[in-house]
């Protein structure tokens, strides 16, 4: 080093004659420079413990060396080195042993390069042409909070440069012996001597730690810190300065001490306030800049996520590579993370040969530049969005044509800046501007690539746009999956405007987001049965059905979006599955191809009192409610089938009626039961009996009902009862016999869905009960959902929860959900949260399927508690009585304003237009009741 050899490496072929020869014609010069370094260092307070990386010395060694020894007449066995050299040698010194990875490789090439800096005339030691020397060589010499945060978290006997640290902090250069000692002694933070004097112990071992870190820790002469021993600080003093309270207090303000408690649970709070001192000593010493808070001043610019639209390579490759190097997830990289860690972080690296601190420094500006150039008298998000530097991933407040608008700036961007080759792939994959849309075969032919390197280059390409687009994926998701209809191309008109085709601009979409082949067209052209998710409505009701019912009733079943919901209605008229009661955008629905049973049941339903069954059968057909013609001359076995689902009943002898008509309340039900009961036991000697003539007849409480109601009664319901009924001949037979208890019932239906590898319909559980009824079915599976022993996990499929939630993530779902309760600060509707998990998940589970994933995850959950009450959900127990019907008749008395109801609701209570319209409708109906 000092003999200016240009090889560092200490290897036999470096100790030739000509370099022994310089060593030798020197050696006295040399030895003098070891001797005065050696000397400084000691004056600088430095042993063997602070000194961790001997070669550091030789830097000092050289300017040492040149300086002061190459020129001295040797009879003065003495040197005297400037007062100035000596601060900045031992700041220099200090500071490149407490940075971390500086003396760690690369070592010759780095003292060359010092050497080289220092040079053989240099009048004063050269600090700064140091430390740039040492940046050139990727080993910079500057610090940032997070050095400052972790140099106070160093701990004695564990971290090496412990003592470094406390020559900086605390300097004084008459100690030239010092030990370190610990103002509180560590030896009283052992559980045994902490329940001895009385320290609360938490069990963990922080106070432990926090006495062996720089916050506890003082260098003292060698001979005092023996005098000291284990004496309690307090004490000490009060023994040292003998009383002494000026000379105390000099002391410990040059120890950042404000003052010692006594009392030893405050140890803590000691600490904490030294470090607080130590913090900004440490920031003033090493040149830390104080923390940006102006981003604070604005929460909303904060949270925002960085999008690379208008970033250069290099800054995208230094941004996809900071997680790694931070450790952290690149979700928590945000402006407020990269004004407060990533600023004051020093990057110790290249990114395609360039400085990372270089363009780490290059994005801080523009990003400085954008935010302070915002109106802040204006709504700030809007302005970070249009400048193209920060990520859309909020849909709620995004229009189809704000999205439109940026992702059509952002492609046409890239089409003029992005590599030629990438931009030629994209335009023929996908028939941009002109150019015909080309297979992957077609490409690869006219660039003389194959087949596989045109996916390559196009799955890089693509995941290249997709850096460049501000809109996050999910975000596109969503925006399409409340807008998209069959008018796409009208919606969002800038980026059609690059299609010749609508397929084209699907597909684009789809590649660049990622998406599954065709997933966007079936939010155009949904795969819903609409008929299927509609046809239990018209079992009871009569058309038209309302719009927004049938919009609830699909969203509800099918788990989608009201868009999708819609567009599936639009589809199905357009395939003659329903008709429209008239062109307005909310029309009316009519049932068309139902299945024959649902058909004849939506006929009934024009007769109030009741119609012979050729009158049903015609009315269907003049409908067209059913997909095939019905015949009118005989008794169709579908008449028959809706009696044994109890959608009609029988009124007379050929003549039926909705099961709407049937009037009897729930307890003259259990009356009639319970009478006929009576009767058959009383009949001991015959093991039958006729149920018009020797019950109905003889019974003065049962002739207070129509027959054919009491008969459809105990037709369809007496086995719950013990009551076994047969019309066969004509002759209304009714027995006792042992009743299959309900119970044994749904343990049946359990053991099925468990054993069954596939979701159950409820056609197939009547399949498989005793009475083979849908209806029996339908109240079977709701009281076990009610029960939770059931989930519903698509429109009309059932499974247990074990299989329901086999493959979801509950404990994330239940974080999201908490997450967005905490978010909108009020009770929320079940849709509601449906919705946005299925969005975000590309989910299609129903309603019910998030309402018991709820009700289980709070209970069987480590996690905080979701409290429901009804479809309703909060993470505040006041939740419990909270309705939207009371609500609506608490405070309105017309119900003609939906919106202007709705939004008052939705002060209260987050929940979707239509199920505030439901309750509006249920309390009209209720009040025309009574």
């Amino acid at each position: 080093m000092l003999s200016e050899v240009n090889n560092l490496s200490f290897k036999l072929s470096n100790f030739n004659k000509d370099n022994m020869r310089v060593m030798e014609n020197n050696w006295e010069q040399i030895k003098l420079g070891f001797i005065s370094s050696s000397e400084l260092l000691k004056e600088f307070g430095f042993d063997h413990k602070a000194l961790i990386h001997d070669v550091a010395i030789l830097p000092i060694v050289y300017f040492v060396y040149h300086k002061y020894c190459v020129n001295l007449d040797l009879d003065k066995a003495k040197i005297k080195i400037d007062s100035n050299d000596i601060q900045l040698m031992k700041r220099w010194l200090i500071e490149s042993l407490l940075k971390k990875g500086i003396w760690s490789s690369n070592l010759e090439s780095l003292l060359l390069h010092i050497r080289k800096a220092i040079g053989k005339t240099a009048t004063v030691f050269p600090y700064e042409a140091v430390k740039q020397a040492m940046l050139e060589k990727d080993k910079a010499l500057s610090f940032n909070e997070e050095d400052v945060q972790n140099l106070c978290q160093l701990r004695y006997g564990k971290d090496n440069e412990i003592k470094a640290l406390l020559l900086l902090v605390f300097p004084d250069s008459q100690l030239v012996r010092t030990h370190i000692d610990h103002i509180y002694p560590k030896s009283i933070f052992t559980p045994k001597k902490m329940q001895k004097l009385k320290i609360v112990n938490d069990g963990s071992n922080k106070l432990q730690n926090l006495a062996n870190t720089v916050v506890n820790l003082q260098l003292i002469p060698e001979s005092v810190n023996i005098q000291k021993n284990a004496t309690q600080p307090a004490q000490w003093l009060e023994s040292f300065f003998m009383g002494n309270l000026s000379s105390q207090q000099l002391y410990l303000t040059s120890q950042l001490i404000d003052q010692i408690p006594q009392d030893l649970n405050q140890f803590e709070w000691f600490c904490q306030q030294r470090r607080e001192k130590i913090c900004t000593k440490l920031r003033n010493l090493l040149d830390v800049k104080p923390v940006n808070n102006s981003v604070f001043d604005y929460p909303e610019l904060g949270a925002l996520k960085l999008s690379k639209a208008r970033f250069s390579s290099d800054q995208i490759k230094f941004l996809d590579k900071l997680g790694v190097w931070l450790n952290v997830e690149n979700e928590s990289i945000d402006l407020k993370f990269m004004m407060n860690v990533v600023m004051h972080h020093a990057f110790n690296t290249k990114v395609n040969s360039q400085p990372a601190d270089s363009i780490k420094a290059s994005i801080i500006m523009q990003l400085l530049d954008v935010t302070n150039a915002f109106d802040k008298t204006k709504d700030l998000l809007p302005q970070a969005y249009q400048s193209g530097y920060f990520m859309i991933d909020d849909a709620s407040n995004l229009t189809s044509f704000e999205m439109d608008d940026f992702i059509n700036r952002d492609l046409e961007a890239f089409l003029n800046h992005a590599e030629e080759r990438s931009v030629t792939i994209i335009k023929a994959r996908c028939g941009i501007d002109g150019v015909v849309g080309q297979t992957l075969e077609q490409v690869g032919q006219s660039l003389d690539l194959t087949r596989e390197r045109i996916r390559q280059v196009e799955k890089n390409a693509f995941q290249n746009l997709r850096e460049r687009v501000r809109i996050s994926v999910d975000v596109i998701w969503e925006n399409l999956n409340q807008n998209a209809d069959s008018e796409f191309m009208q919606l969002y008109p800038k980026l059609a405007s690059h299609f010749s085709n609508q397929n084209d601009l699907l597909n684009f979409l789809e590649l660049l987001c990622s998406f599954d082949k065709n997933e966007l067209v079936h939010i155009i052209k949904p795969n819903i049965n609409v008929n299927s998710l509609l046809q239990e409505w018209f079992l009871h009701h009569k058309a038209p059905m309302p719009w927004d019912t049938a919009i609830h009733q699909i969203v509800d079943l099918a788990g989608c979006t009201e868009r999708v919901a819609k567009n599936a209605i639009h589809n199905a008229a357009e395939n003659a599955d329903i008709l429209f009661s008239d062109q307005t955008k909310t029309p009316g629905i009519y049932p068309k191809n139902l299945n024959k049973m649902y058909a004849v049941v939506h006929a009934a339903l024009h007769f109030k009192d009741g119609a012979n069954f050729k009158e049903i059968l015609e009315r269907a057909n003049q409908e067209g409610y059913s997909k095939v013609e019905l015949s009118t001359h005989r008794l169709d076995h579908s008449i028959n089938e809706d009696v044994e689902e109890n959608y009609l009943y029988q009124s007379d002898r050929g003549a039926y009626c909705h099961i709407n008509e049937f009037n009897i309340s729930f307890a003259d039900q259990e009356l009639i039961f319970k009478e006929v009961l009576a009767i058959l036991s009383q009949q001991t000697q015959q093991q039958s009996m006729h149920l018009r003539m020797e019950a109905y007849e003889v019974s003065d409480t049962l002739k207070q009902y129509d027959y054919f109601k009491i008969r459809h009664l105990i037709r369809n319901w007496g086995v719950e009862h013990g009551i076994y009924f047969t019309g066969k001949s004509g002759a209304d037979t009714i027995s006792l016999n042992e009743a299959v208890k309900p119970q044994s019932q749904l343990q049946t239906i359990l053991n099925w869905l468990e054993q069954s590898s596939r979701p159950l319909t409820r056609d197939d559980i009547a399949k498989k009960i005793r009475s083979g009824s849908q209806n029996h079915a339908s109240l079977y599976l709701n009281e076990l959902m009610q029960a939770g022993s059931v989930v519903r996990v698509a429109a009309l499929e059932y499974t247990t929860p074990q299989k329901a939630y086999k493959n979801v993530d509950i404990h994330k779902l239940h974080q999201d959900i908490v997450a967005y309760l905490k978010s909108v600060n009020k009770p929320v509707d079940i849709g509601i949260i449906a919705e946005k998990v299925n969005l975000k998940y590309h989910y299609n589970y129903p309603k019910a399927w998030y309402l018991h994933l709820v009700k289980t995850s709070s209970k069987d959950l480590e996690a905080q508690n979701i409290h429901t009450f009804h479809n309703l959900i909060s993470l505040d127990e006041t939740i419990h009585g909270v309705t939207i019907h009371q609500m609506i008749r608490d405070n309105f008395k017309q119900l003609d304003d939906l919106d202007g109801i709705h939004r008052f609701i939705n002060q209260q209570i987050l929940v979707g237009k239509t199920e505030v319209y439901n309750a509006m409708n249920n309390i009209r109906n209720n009040a025309a009741v009574i």
